[in-house]
């Protein structure tokens, strides 16, 4: 199967035909020392020499497993922030998510 690796903040694979999860973050939802940490996370996992047996497209995948559950902790433990109660806000997020919906992916929920 295809697999083609794409960046911009995060590392994205794309798979012809496969389905995906979108996690939506906004400005200010993480504190800037939350985002360095992340980094320097990061920056140690691909240090990183690869596990016995393991190779360097599974190394990608299991470093990009462990930064994203971490990146995905702080998320969620950031639960004061409620940006999305605004419905302002909520009607802008909603309008950018539906923009492609029909031309280059299918938005199913």
């Amino acid at each position: 199967m295809v697999e083609i690796l794409t960046r911009r903040n995060l590392p994205h694979w794309y798979r012809p035909g496969a389905s995906f999860f979108v996690t939506y973050r906004l400005a200010g939802t993480l504190p800037p020392e939350a985002l360095e940490m992340l980094r320097t996370v990061r920056e140690r996992f691909q240090k990183e020499n690869p596990a016995a047996g393991e190779t360097r497209p599974q190394q990608r995948v299991r470093i990009h497993k462990q930064w994203f559950a971490a990146y995905d902790e702080l998320l969620d433990r950031n639960k004061d922030i409620a940006f999305l109660s605004d419905p302002r806000v909520a009607a802008i997020i909603r309008g950018n998510l539906h923009h492609h919906n029909g031309s280059k992916y299918h938005l199913l929920a």
